[in-house]
């Protein structure tokens, strides 16, 4: 985790992208429904109280650092994965994809024929 969070924290954009992810598959795992829009999942899930600033501050420089407490955003993180791991757990979805049999099949009946393709 550490190394992966000190990449994290280099910009205000790869900043906001781990707190879009991690609120984004907190929030499908509770409703079923993707929500990748930030501003509306901080509405809907416990986020921290620093992400609209953080928000702001990257529509205005998207490259650029962010100065942030690292030792906080970590814990932020942390917590997210926490409340992510809960509904994930208690999740009726599989944990591996069982559907890929079902839709190679799907694509190679809909193919249409002649294309130089496999079939089958």
């Amino acid at each position: 985790m550490l190394l992966t969070f000190r990449v994290l924290v280099h910009t205000f954009r790869v900043l906001l992208l781990t707190f879009r992810v991690l609120l984004t598959g907190i929030h499908l795992m509770r409703s079923g429904e993707v929500r990748a829009h930030l501003p509306a999942l901080l509405e809907e899930v416990d986020a921290p109280a620093y992400l609209p600033g953080l928000v702001r501050a990257e529509a205005e420089r998207e490259h650029g650092a962010a100065d942030v407490d690292h030792a906080r955003v970590r814990a932020d993180v942390e917590r997210l994965h926490v409340l992510l791991d809960e509904p994930q757990a208690a999740s009726g979805l599989p944990d591996v994809p069982v559907g890929y049999d079902a839709l190679y099949g799907l694509v190679v009946r809909v193919r249409p024929q002649g294309d130089g393709l496999p079939q089958g």
